[in-house]
């Protein structure tokens, strides 16, 4: 009896041992999803729409000071914040997507890798397609942590957006600045991608063929950034939009809308 269940259990673990891990799903490959688009007048029209995953922001540093470099990995979930969700469909105007965003209402976030680090949520984000510029721009005040600039990719039709500057302090997020950018600038994302027009988002496009595009895409991004310098401690140079009218250094004149560099003081 002793030998016969010997021998089935080592049966059991040799079958487990000889099955081949199953590759992961992606969302482009997905069945198409079935949606509803509300119409004017309140009717409502539903198509079937080929899911596209979209591009995740990954961002290493050490965040927390503890001289181990750390992962940010961006989510982007259904409105319960399980599971992830694609970002596009295939073929879809900007508009429609708009809409269908609108009433997924996506859980938006960065999730780190080192369990006492706690996720980052930016405010109102569900009404976005996640972010556009995630970086990690060093140690820019001299505590001995890396900080981490953000835009998020809201729906809208406005090229004009904010960038933010976080720090982690005392296990929290907090924000050291901020400044006007206008999103055109950011390198184009990989898979989906907003177009601009001369009022701002006018479209979107997607590749989910072309993976020496995406990758060429991805490593723009990872080498950009907003933040050109630092002048001294506590005190950053960016590429920013002028708010209000003044006369520049060199006498000529900055008018709203402009981008300019400019010294920023981070908080204290």
């Amino acid at each position: 009896m002793w030998k016969l269940f010997c021998l089935l259990a080592l049966g059991l673990l040799w079958q487990c041992q000889g099955t081949p891990p199953q590759p992961a799903v992606r969302v482009n490959q997905a069945p198409p999803d079935t949606l509803s688009l509300w119409l004017g007048g309140g009717g409502v029209d539903t198509l079937e729409a080929q899911p596209i995953w979209g591009y995740r922001f990954r961002v290493a540093g050490d965040f927390n000071g503890d001289g181990r470099i750390d992962t940010l990995a961006e989510y982007f979930r259904d409105s319960l914040n399980r599971f992830e969700i694609p970002k596009c469909y295939e073929g879809m105007d900007y508009m429609d997507l708009w809409h269908i965003m609108a009433a997924k209402q996506p859980a938006v976030g960065l999730q780190s890798s080192h369990p006492s680090i706690p996720p980052f949520v930016p405010a109102s984000a569900s009404n976005s397609l996640g972010f556009v510029y995630v970086h990690n721009e060093g140690d820019l005040n001299g505590d001995g942590t890396d900080e981490l600039g953000y835009v998020v990719g809201w729906l809208d039709a406005s090229s004009l957006n904010t960038c933010h500057i976080l720090s982690l302090r005392a296990n929290r997020w907090e924000e050291l600045a901020h400044f006007r950018v206008r999103e055109w600038a950011i390198p184009p994302l990989p898979e989906v991608a907003l177009s601009y027009g001369f009022m701002g988002a006018d479209g979107i496009s997607t590749n989910t063929t072309n993976e020496r595009l995406n990758r060429q895409r991805d490593r723009a991004l990872r080498q950009f950034s907003f933040i050109t310098g630092r002048t001294r401690k506590g005190v950053i140079r960016v590429k920013t939009l002028v708010e209000e009218e003044y006369i520049r250094p060199d006498g000529i004149l900055a008018t709203p809308g402009d981008e300019v560099e400019k010294e920023i003081v981070l908080k204290n």
